[in-house]
Protein backbone atom coordinates (compact mmCIF):
# COMPACT_ATOMS: atom_id res chain seq x y z
CA UNK A 1 0.00 0.00 0.00
CA UNK A 2 1.54 3.91 -0.93
CA UNK A 3 2.56 5.90 2.02
CA UNK A 4 -0.51 8.11 0.48
CA UNK A 5 -2.73 5.53 0.61
CA UNK A 6 -1.76 4.43 3.60
CA UNK A 7 -2.37 7.91 5.39
CA UNK A 8 -5.42 8.33 3.71
CA UNK A 9 -6.58 5.76 5.36
CA UNK A 10 -5.21 6.14 8.93
CA UNK A 11 -7.17 9.94 8.28
CA UNK A 12 -10.34 8.02 7.44
CA UNK A 13 -10.20 5.93 10.11
CA UNK A 14 -8.81 8.83 12.89
CA UNK A 15 -12.26 10.48 11.88
CA UNK A 16 -14.30 7.31 12.28
CA UNK A 17 -12.71 7.09 15.76
CA UNK A 18 -13.57 10.48 16.53
CA UNK A 19 -17.07 9.91 15.32
CA UNK A 20 -17.90 6.92 17.05
CA UNK A 21 -16.62 8.04 20.54
CA UNK A 22 -18.61 11.36 20.23
CA UNK A 23 -21.96 9.46 19.56
CA UNK A 24 -21.46 6.65 22.34
CA UNK A 25 -20.70 9.69 24.38
CA UNK A 26 -23.84 11.45 23.06
CA UNK A 27 -26.15 8.86 23.78
CA UNK A 28 -25.25 7.85 27.44
CA UNK A 29 -25.78 11.28 27.92
CA UNK A 30 -29.22 11.30 26.55
CA UNK A 31 -29.63 8.22 28.35
CA UNK A 32 -28.99 9.31 31.32
CA UNK A 33 -31.32 12.67 31.04
CA UNK A 34 -33.94 10.35 29.03
CA UNK A 35 -34.18 8.00 32.16
CA UNK A 36 -32.15 8.95 35.06
CA UNK A 37 -29.18 8.37 36.64
CA UNK A 38 -28.05 4.63 36.60
CA UNK A 39 -28.56 3.13 39.75
CA UNK A 40 -25.99 0.15 40.54
CA UNK A 41 -26.96 -2.57 40.97
CA UNK A 42 -25.47 -6.17 41.56
CA UNK A 43 -25.25 -7.51 38.20
CA UNK A 44 -25.97 -11.48 36.76
CA UNK A 45 -22.72 -10.96 35.19
CA UNK A 46 -20.79 -13.37 37.41
CA UNK A 47 -23.79 -15.93 36.94
CA UNK A 48 -23.18 -15.63 32.85
CA UNK A 49 -19.35 -15.83 32.34
CA UNK A 50 -19.42 -18.86 30.33
CA UNK A 51 -19.34 -18.82 26.51
CA UNK A 52 -23.25 -19.68 26.28
CA UNK A 53 -24.14 -16.84 28.44
CA UNK A 54 -22.22 -14.03 26.99
CA UNK A 55 -23.68 -15.63 23.63
CA UNK A 56 -27.26 -15.28 24.28
CA UNK A 57 -26.89 -11.85 25.71
CA UNK A 58 -24.49 -10.78 22.58
CA UNK A 59 -27.56 -12.09 20.39
CA UNK A 60 -30.01 -10.39 21.89
CA UNK A 61 -28.38 -7.28 21.96
CA UNK A 62 -27.34 -7.69 18.09
CA UNK A 63 -31.62 -8.34 17.66
CA UNK A 64 -32.32 -5.48 19.28
CA UNK A 65 -30.16 -3.19 17.78
CA UNK A 66 -31.59 -5.01 14.13
CA UNK A 67 -34.94 -4.52 15.23
CA UNK A 68 -34.79 -0.94 16.56
CA UNK A 69 -32.78 0.03 13.21
CA UNK A 70 -35.31 -1.74 11.00
CA UNK A 71 -33.21 -4.51 9.93
CA UNK A 72 -35.22 -7.64 8.70
CA UNK A 73 -33.89 -10.43 12.10
CA UNK A 74 -32.34 -13.78 10.89
CA UNK A 75 -30.50 -16.33 12.70
CA UNK A 76 -27.54 -15.41 14.27
CA UNK A 77 -25.13 -17.76 14.95
CA UNK A 78 -21.35 -18.01 16.70
CA UNK A 79 -20.14 -17.86 13.07
CA UNK A 80 -22.70 -15.33 11.67
CA UNK A 81 -20.07 -12.13 10.36
CA UNK A 82 -22.15 -8.82 11.97
CA UNK A 83 -20.25 -7.08 9.09
CA UNK A 84 -20.92 -9.18 6.05
CA UNK A 85 -23.74 -11.26 6.88
CA UNK A 86 -26.16 -8.50 9.09
CA UNK A 87 -24.86 -5.81 7.43
CA UNK A 88 -23.92 -3.11 10.41
CA UNK A 89 -23.15 0.31 9.72
CA UNK A 90 -20.89 2.21 12.17
CA UNK A 91 -23.99 3.80 13.52
CA UNK A 92 -25.44 0.05 14.19
CA UNK A 93 -21.79 -0.55 16.44
CA UNK A 94 -22.27 2.44 18.49
CA UNK A 95 -25.91 1.06 19.36
CA UNK A 96 -24.76 -2.81 19.87
CA UNK A 97 -21.63 -1.34 22.08
CA UNK A 98 -24.53 0.73 24.59
CA UNK A 99 -26.50 -2.78 23.88
CA UNK A 100 -23.87 -4.64 24.71
CA UNK A 101 -23.13 -2.61 27.80
CA UNK A 102 -26.68 -3.01 28.81
CA UNK A 103 -26.65 -6.46 28.79
CA UNK A 104 -23.50 -7.27 30.85
CA UNK A 105 -24.18 -5.05 33.66
CA UNK A 106 -20.55 -3.22 32.34
CA UNK A 107 -19.55 0.27 31.16
CA UNK A 108 -16.77 1.37 28.61
CA UNK A 109 -16.98 -1.84 26.54
CA UNK A 110 -13.81 -1.94 24.21
CA UNK A 111 -15.43 -1.93 20.73
CA UNK A 112 -13.08 0.04 18.92
CA UNK A 113 -10.43 -2.36 20.27
CA UNK A 114 -12.09 -5.29 19.18
CA UNK A 115 -13.31 -3.48 15.69
CA UNK A 116 -9.44 -2.67 15.09
CA UNK A 117 -8.05 -6.79 15.91
CA UNK A 118 -11.44 -7.80 13.33
CA UNK A 119 -9.91 -5.27 11.28
CA UNK A 120 -6.58 -6.92 10.87
CA UNK A 121 -7.76 -10.71 10.35
CA UNK A 122 -7.40 -11.25 6.78
CA UNK A 123 -10.09 -14.33 7.08
CA UNK A 124 -13.82 -14.18 8.46
CA UNK A 125 -13.84 -11.36 10.32
CA UNK A 126 -16.33 -9.43 13.12
CA UNK A 127 -18.00 -13.08 13.95
CA UNK A 128 -19.92 -12.97 16.64
CA UNK A 129 -17.52 -15.88 18.40
CA UNK A 130 -14.78 -13.14 18.25
CA UNK A 131 -17.30 -10.89 20.03
CA UNK A 132 -18.28 -13.31 22.20
CA UNK A 133 -14.43 -13.84 23.09
CA UNK A 134 -13.90 -10.09 23.40
CA UNK A 135 -16.45 -9.78 26.26
CA UNK A 136 -15.93 -12.54 27.97
CA UNK A 137 -12.01 -11.40 28.19
CA UNK A 138 -13.33 -7.53 29.27
CA UNK A 139 -15.32 -8.75 31.99
CA UNK A 140 -12.43 -10.80 33.48
CA UNK A 141 -13.60 -14.24 32.11
CA UNK A 142 -11.48 -17.04 29.83
CA UNK A 143 -12.94 -18.63 27.11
Amino acid sequence: MSTDVFSKVQASLKKLTEEFNSDIEERRTNRVQTEGPILAVESDVSRNRDAEGIFLKIKEAILTVMEDSGMEKTEITMETSIVDDLGFTSLNFVDLTIAIEEALGIDGFPMLGWIDEENLKADKHFTVYSLVQKSLSSIGSDF
